[in-house]
């Protein structure tokens, strides 16, 4: 899928091989083998709808950045975790 993103007046296009639906089935298999029912219950209230996020690449060109997925918002913390398929590590 291309999506097009407008950020400070340029035009950014990128590729997204996954999409939402994909993101919360693989998170339903992984989810799959947490057998501590508090913690799988402690991640699954935190589970947000995946939303694709542009991100800053620090380890490259400047200006270079990835597509990632905004998955689980921790407010209390104010951390999250998000899903990349490139990039990231």
């Amino acid at each position: 899928m291309d999506t097009t993103n407008v950020e400070r007046g340029r035009v950014v296009v990128f590729e997204m091989p996954t999409d939402a639906q994909i993101l919360k089935a693989l998170i339903d298999r992984e989810l799959e083998s947490v057998t501590d029912l508090r913690l799988h219950d402690h991640i699954r209230r935190q589970l947000v709808e995946p939303t694709p996020v542009l991100r800053n690449w620090d380890y490259g060109k400047r200006g270079k950045q990835f597509v990632c997925w905004a998955i689980l918002n921790d407010s209390d913390s104010n951390t999250g975790i998000c899903y990349c398929e490139n990039g990231f590590g």
